[in-house]
């Protein structure tokens, strides 16, 4: 745990903590009476799966090139690069190479706007919400900027007090992350507001709804009939809905996300055999889940299995 207790970090918590979600997707975090609203992570970890919080999210990736998806765009990023990704924005992080299993590293600070103005203050409503408010989901930080080079410096000079945790903390986080908004509030410009946000709204609302059915029954048959009824619209609609958003049709972020649960049975679960963890996983047989297994990543279950056990 931090000695002073200012902020949150990856280590003050149990892994399992920051991946607990509610039933629209939405991170679920409660902070301590007496700390600040600032979470700060030091990433290790072969994926984060989609998600959204409140707060705004600056990420720097440590690693040679790992991937972004934010709602319906893909980001690859590589070693350095920083990212803004604002409030409420559905996204989620994989690796580049799904060949083998590996490590991406990044470190990611997440902080509520609040610290640097109240909710109910001109300020918060003049330079705080027409930015979380905006159509804008990202921005990918440009050093050669020098604003954005600027931003970069914050983030970075706030990376590093988590991290060292001076006297009198909380002031200087604060300070950091006041400074950083300040850039982004002199180039408003940049974050346009809605032209109509109550459609993108309840479009994002399906889906999360979708994808809670998705996680909640993934080891059950689901068709996208059972999807679509979940939000109450047609199947078109349904599909329309995850195109649009995260590019893929429900039936193979279905997929996808059963890959993902058995890739990390097979890691993590050696008492079971591969037919079990087809089964688990929602296969309705071994040998259609090892075709889509080697479709997906190059390599059999059993050779994956294998391959990650040598390498522990």
């Amino acid at each position: 745990m931090n000695k002073n207790n200012y902020w949150v970090t990856l280590q003050d918590m149990k892994e399992t903590d920051f991946f607990v979600k509610d039933a629209s997707m939405k991170e679920q975090f409660r902070f301590k009476e007496g700390i600040l609203p600032v979470r700060y992570y030091d990433q290790h970890l072969y994926y984060v799966d989609w998600h959204w919080h409140e707060e705004v999210e600056f990420t720097q990736i440590v690693c040679d090139q790992m991937i972004c998806e934010i709602g319906s765009e893909q980001l690859t990023l590589r070693k350095g690069d920083c990212l803004l990704i604002n409030s409420q924005v559905l996204h989620q992080y994989v690796q580049v190479d799904t060949e083998q299993e590996g490590i991406s590293d990044w470190t990611s600070l997440l902080f509520d706007p609040q610290l640097i103005a109240d909710a109910d203050s001109l300020a918060y409503r003049q330079y705080i919400e027409p930015i979380i408010r905006s159509s804008r989901q990202y921005l990918l930080l440009d050093p050669s900027v020098p604003w954005q080079k600027a931003v970069i410096e914050y983030f970075q000079k706030a990376e590093q007090l988590c991290v060292s945790n001076p006297p009198v903390v909380d002031l200087y986080l604060k300070q950091a992350l006041t400074g950083l908004w300040i850039q982004l509030a002199e180039h408003m410009d940049l974050f346009p507001a809605y032209e109509n946000r109550s459609p993108k709204q309840r479009k994002q609302e399906r889906l999360r709804i979708m994808m809670r059915y998705i996680w909640e029954h993934y080891q059950e048959p689901i068709t996208l009939t059972d999807i679509a009824r979940e939000v109450h619209v047609s199947e078109r609609t349904a599909e329309r809905c995850f195109k649009d958003e995260i590019q893929v049709s429900p039936l193979i972020y279905l997929q996808n996300y059963r890959l993902r649960c058995a890739r990390r049975m097979l890691l993590t679960d050696e008492s079971s055999s591969i037919l079990d963890i087809a089964l688990n996983c929602g296969f309705e047989s071994s040998s259609y889940f090892d075709r889509i297994f080697k479709r997906a990543y190059q390599i059999t279950p059993r050779q994956f299995r294998q391959t990650a056990g040598s390498i522990n």
